[in-house]
C-alpha cells in the first residue's frame, strides 16, 4: 500500500513509512553477503535467494567464486541442481554449460 511520505512532501511516495518507492530496485546495485566463503566450493552450485532472485553460484576451476541466475535459458531447470564441469556451471537437464559470466560456452547437440 502506497503511502504519502510523513515529511509532507507529497511528491514523495513511500511504499512503507520512510521508505522511498523505487528504492528496492535500486537495491540491486550494492553488494551483499550471501554466503561465507568456506559455504561455497568447487563440487557442486548452491541456490540463494537475494532480494526476492533465485540464484545459483560455484567456484570456477581457478577458485574465483560466480553468482548467475539460477535459471537455464532452455528449459528453465534450475542450474543450481547441475554441476561444476570443468569450473563451469553445467544444466541438469540437457548439459548446457555456462562460464562464470552467464554465457553458454557448449551446447552439446551442436
Amino acid at each position: 500500500m502506497e503511502q504519502i511520505s510523513p515529511t509532507g512532501n507529497p511528491g514523495l511516495r513511500e511504499i512503507a513509512p520512510l521508505i522511498p518507492e523505487g528504492l528496492p530496485l535500486g537495491l540491486r546495485n550494492y553488494w551483499y553477503p550471501v554466503r561465507q566463503s568456506e559455504e561455497l566450493d568447487r563440487d557442486a552450485p548452491i541456490a540463494v535467494t537475494v532480494l526476492g532472485e533465485r540464484i545459483a553460484m560455484w567456484r570456477d576451476k581457478n577458485g574465483v567464486p560466480h553468482a548467475v541466475h539460477d535459471r537455464c535459458p532452455h528449459r528453465s531447470i534450475k542450474l543450481s541442481a547441475g554441476r561444476v564441469l570443468d569450473g563451469q556451471l553445467q544444466c541438469v537437464l540437457h548439459g548446457i554449460r555456462f562460464n562464470g559470466e552467464g554465457r553458454c560456452v557448449l551446447i552439446p547437440w551442436e
